[in-house]
């Protein structure tokens, strides 16, 4: 298996977790070589609804793997434990992707010195969008785009967690992802800095990151999530993620090896 495709959902989503999981099993990329994995981290069963219907729909198996441990980090390293690629895939739950995606990303992978990679990320807004939402960087969306060239890139550019590859050997090798999305409002203290955690400990490991806009994905936000309280909510989580970063640069963030499976 060249690659696991994992998908961590709160199934909050469910039209867009369906449109994901299409637009992944419609990849130019054999089917043999890669597999689809929803890793739900919700308490309620809405996302196992939707991979049995994709299931039925779909011309591509897609495993449902529940984690009970809410928490994004909790529910990428469930998908890397349960992962039989050797390149493990990371999207969000609300994005589409080119046909060719998948083939593109998994590419920069056959350089051994490669450890991690990403594509191109492009804000698409579902709906009507306020003036005052012009003032703010669509970096706050997750929109990601260091041009039209593949390079690799160079601490501390990052590649973003929803279009992100990783050498399965050197997830493992690092500790796996930095604490992220605390799911449980009473621990959200503890939110760290999550895939840019990891891309600091896979630079300073040694191993390149590269930048692959061919491999490009719309991440879609709903009209929900523009609104003053979200943009506040937001503003506050990275604020705590901050605090975190700042924590860990005072140690060496490889001591911080965590038992991942």
């Amino acid at each position: 298996m060249k690659a696991s495709v994992i998908i961590p959902t709160l199934g909050q989503r469910a039209e867009y977790l369906r449109d994901t999981i299409r637009s992944i099993q419609n990849q130019n990329f054999s089917a043999s070589l890669y597999e689809i994995l929803v890793i739900d981290n919700s308490l309620e069963s809405a996302a196992r609804t939707i991979v049995d219907k994709a299931n039925r729909e779909g011309n591509h198996l897609v495993r449902y793997i529940k984690e009970n441990n809410i928490g994004l980090h909790f529910a990428r390293h469930a998908g890397a434990c349960s992962a039989l690629g050797e390149i493990l895939v990371y999207v969000d739950d609300d994005v589409l992707m080119n046909e060719d995606w998948l083939k593109f990303l998994v590419e920069p992978f056959n350089d051994h010195r490669v450890g991690a990679a990403g594509g191109k990320i492009i804000v698409q807004f579902d709906g009507d969008i306020p003036e005052w939402v012009s003032q703010f960087n669509l970096g706050l969306f997750g929109q990601l785009d260091y041009g039209a060239k593949k390079i690799n890139l160079k601490c501390p550019q990052d590649v973003y967690g929803g279009n992100l590859a990783v050498r399965k050997s050197v997830l493992f090798a690092v500790g796996g992802f930095n604490p992220d999305g605390i799911g449980d409002k009473k621990s959200i203290w503890f939110r760290g800095d999550g895939e840019c955690g990891l891309n600091a400990k896979i630079y300073q490991a040694g191993h390149l990151i590269t930048y692959v806009p061919e491999a490009w994905i719309y991440h879609r936000i709903s009209a929900q999530r523009i609104t003053p309280q979200s943009f506040y909510w937001k503003f506050f989580l990275n604020g705590i993620q901050d605090s975190f970063v700042r924590t860990r640069r005072l140690k060496n963030s490889l001591s911080f090896i965590i038992n991942l499976c």
